[in-house]
């Protein structure tokens, strides 16, 4: 298990500062309890990316296009969220005194990382999470985390509280965020990533990035690393993106073009050349995986997305060894993935050249099996009309939990 080194004694005695404060700020709250809810909103908060994307931009339209509701984006960055702006939706900057009111207030409260720690959550209000990621390659939560100070793991439970309920893009999922974060109320509904909806249904996205950058009729190469740490540019440094371009062509024919999109939490990784171009900037992953002809990744869950499209796919992963030792680690599924693995460019050329992909398809549909995936392409719908139950039925009083929600 990989362990993340202890906070240096400074930084300890800040947190615990922090803590108190923390603490103190939250009781303080249970005075205003004799606030009312509104009934109808329902607040999104994402903590970690920028811009209107992901699981929550897919359930805030469906719920829009229902009616009816008030819907509020809580980010860090307003910024980049005109999108949503201009949708209806009310956009407010993360920790301020308006997205405390609007939180506090909200019947529904939506995250795709973790709850705003800073407020309680009232006793009438339903806290789901939407993630940002259908299954776990590489190790999250208390997996990769050493606590030799009690308090620190405290403080790290009252960062990840435990949601009234969680989507979940398959069964080992569920299981593994329990473990990885001690959760033990969590309800899990087995609907699959509403993001990931557009993969199954993808006729009116088909060519859109392509037209967007300017790549009509060329095939398209993927390189999307995920976020280390240290050296957030070691894996894009070792690679040949000329290279790549010039592998698609020998292989398959025609013109190739690669596409490198940094993780969301990297900032500097920008990358420059003749047969590359730098998608880090466009908004929906998605849409970018459905005009991609073959994926390279490491350790990212956008492998597991990309997967059901059937496409080819090849793990780049020159650090692994580092990685499992420095970083977060593997967990058993991304130990043990379907697709070709490469740790050197060498390696990752000779399988561009001379892998048999179409093999690869039905040892993709085991791991799915293996894994328990809940994408069918209707999460969506079947998340949002799960919110308006749980505000209707709770309203009511009764609570009778499907047969596709569970509490693994």
């Amino acid at each position: 298990m990989t362990k993340i080194e202890s906070q240096c004694p400074a930084r300890r005695m800040k947190e615990r500062v922090k803590y108190i404060l923390n603490r103190l700020f939250r009781s303080s709250q249970r005075l205003l309890e004799f606030v009312p809810y509104k009934e109808n909103r329902v607040c999104c908060i994402t903590c970690t990316r920028k811009g209107y994307v992901d699981n929550l931009r897919a359930v805030s339209q469906e719920l829009l296009r229902k009616g009816g509701m008030e819907i509020i984006w809580i980010t860090k960055y307003p910024e980049t969220c005109v999108t949503a702006s201009d949708r209806g939706i009310k956009v407010v900057r993360y920790h301020t005194a308006k997205h405390f009111y609007l939180q506090f207030t909200a019947r529904i409260i939506l995250s795709d990382d973790s709850l705003y720690h800073g407020l309680i959550k009232r006793k009438e209000q339903i806290y789901l999470n939407v993630w940002h990621g259908g299954i776990n390659y590489k190790q999250l939560g208390k997996e990769g985390i050493s606590f030799e100070d009690p308090l620190m793991e405290k403080i790290f439970e009252r960062r990840n509280p435990s949601p009234d309920y969680m989507i979940a893009g398959s069964r080992f999922f569920a299981e593994n965020m329990k473990a990885a974060f001690g959760f033990d109320r969590t309800v899990f509904l087995e609907s699959g990533l509403p993001r990931n909806d557009i993969l199954f249904h993808d006729t009116r996205f088909r060519g859109k990035v392509k037209r967007f950058y300017g790549i009509c009729g060329k095939n398209v190469i993927l390189y999307a690393p995920t976020f280390r740490e240290e050296h957030d540019m070691l894996a894009a440094g070792g690679v040949d993106f000329g290279k790549l371009a010039e592998a698609g062509h020998r292989r398959y024919g025609g013109e190739w073009v690669v596409l490198y999109r940094a993780h969301y939490f990297v900032q500097e990784a920008i990358v420059c050349g003749r047969n590359v171009i730098d998608v880090s900037g466009y908004d929906n992953m998605q849409e970018i995986l459905i005009d991609t002809d073959l994926l390279i990744s490491d350790y990212s869950s956008c492998m597991w997305d990309y997967s059901f499209l059937y496409r080819p796919i090849i793990v780049y992963a020159p650090d692994e060894e580092r990685y499992c030792r420095k970083e977060r680690g593997l967990t058993a599924a991304g130990r043990n993935m379907p697709y070709p693995k490469a740790a050197c460019m060498e390696e990752l050329l000779a399988i561009m050249e001379n892998h048999d992909f179409t093999a690869d398809v039905e040892r993709i549909k085991a791991h799915h099996r293996e894994m328990g995936a809940f994408d069918t392409g209707c999460a969506t719908k079947y998340v949002t009309d799960f919110i308006l139950s749980k505000m209707r039925v709770d309203e009511e009083g009764t609570d009778e939990e499907s047969d596709h929600i569970r509490n693994f």
